[in-house]
């Protein structure tokens, strides 16, 4: 016997799944602004629910924020960010208090800018080969190989979140490459971290506007038929990294909203 709670609950993901595709389909009719080649490094599948019929991409970029912060990149840092967002900085992140002042400072809307196997990326994994080097060089020093390490940086997500700024404006003025950058809508709140070597440090947190996920068509899911999701870690980071097998041509809409237009497979090396 069906209780009605399930029932309510069927209902409730049906909907859902409905808004999402009507609002996908009313963007699909107007013109894009950004249409930009990905991988599966940066457009894994995401985890499914059992109870919905939609896959879906999830966006994942690399960078010395991971999953969650901006990261000191092309921005001056992120109390730069949080700053020119109008957040009150002052506060040292080594006071006792600081968890709490930055705690209560709500998220501000604001739009970020990724970008794909730019200078970003680039000034990225050469930071994680000098992170390496000084690890290395470190009289028993433990963590990843070398080979590790390279393969890692390899297959792991080219995207990387640059800037973010309240205006949408502001950010296309700075990078207007709308092959290589996407803009999106998101909430950035402050929030610290403590890094084994660094102590505790200010970053930037992004809360997506949607979830950073897009839907995939039915369409365009024979390419992905029968591939699992790969496992990932609470923070969003691959458990293991290996290489893409399919990539995807993404496009954001004048709505902002972004859309698979074509998936295709990549052979694996």
């Amino acid at each position: 016997m069906i209780r009605r709670g399930h029932i309510v609950a069927l209902v409730l993901v049906l909907a859902c799944n409905l808004a999402v595709l009507v609002q996908v389909a009313g963007d699909r009719r107007d013109p894009s602004n950004a249409e930009i080649w990905l991988t599966e490094r940066e457009l894994p599948l995401a985890a499914r629910e059992q109870e919905s019929s939609l896959l879906l991409l999830e966006l994942a970029w690399s960078g010395e924020g991971g999953a969650e912060g901006v990261g000191a990149v092309g921005t001056g840092g992120d109390e730069a960010l949080l700053r020119g967002l109008g957040f009150d900085c002052s506060m040292p992140a080594e006071r006792e208090e600081a968890g709490l002042f930055y705690d209560a400072q709500l998220p501000r809307a604001a739009w970020v800018a990724l970008e794909y196997e730019g200078a970003a990326w680039r000034a990225w994994q050469q930071r994680e080969r000098d992170a390496f080097a000084s690890r290395a060089s470190t009289a028993g020093a433990a963590g990843e190989t070398r080979e590790a390490m390279e393969s890692r940086l390899e297959h792991a997500s080219r995207l990387v979140l640059v800037d973010a700024d309240a205006a949408r404006s502001e950010l296309l003025r700075r990078y207007p490459d709308r092959e290589r950058v996407l803009l999106l809508p998101a909430h950035v709140g402050p929030s610290l971290r403590r890094d084994e070597g660094r102590g505790r440090r200010l970053v930037a947190v992004i809360l997506w506007d949607g979830g950073g996920q897009v839907v995939v068509p039915r369409s365009l899911r024979e390419p992905l038929a029968g591939l699992a999701e790969r496992p990932r870690d609470r923070g969003g980071k691959p458990k293991e990294y290996l290489p893409p097998r399919y990539r995807a041509l993404l496009v954001q809409g004048r709505r902002d909203l972004l859309r698979l237009a074509a998936v295709e497979p990549l052979a694996e090396r």
